[in-house]
């Protein structure tokens, strides 16, 4: 499988805007970066398993 992007002239960026003019000012905790795309059932598990041990 291979990554496609949307705007295929644009650079990966995090916590940018599309255009690149504005940031995210606040903070990321737990960030997890995946070699592929999840699928919907990936991301479920994912975030059932883990909000129990971050959220009380």
């Amino acid at each position: 499988m291979t990554y496609e992007r949307h705007v295929p002239t644009q650079p990966d960026a995090i916590c940018r805007s599309p255009a690149g003019t504005s940031y995210f000012t606040g903070m990321m905790g737990r960030v997890m970066v995946f070699g592929k795309a999840l699928t919907a059932a990936e991301a479920s598990h994912l975030y059932h398993v883990q909000a129990d041990a971050y959220w009380d």
